[in-house]
């Protein structure tokens, strides 16, 4: 039972951090809001800007 439960966990996660990445996140916040498109920034952007060690140095660029 643990291998079903741990599976359909792991799809149903990627499903919805794909949902939430692709429809949420690549919005554009209205530009006339400082405060949204800080907290866009804040909650998206970075994962954008500033890319882990890791990706700077492999051929995963």
């Amino acid at each position: 039972m643990f291998p079903v439960l741990f599976f359909t966990g792991f799809l149903l996660w990627t499903l919805d951090e794909y949902v939430l990445h692709r429809w949420l996140f690549h919005r554009k916040p209205p530009t006339n809001s400082k405060f949204l498109i800080t907290l866009h920034f804040l909650f998206h952007g970075q994962h954008h800007k500033v890319r882990p060690r890791f990706f700077k140095d492999s051929i995963l660029k």
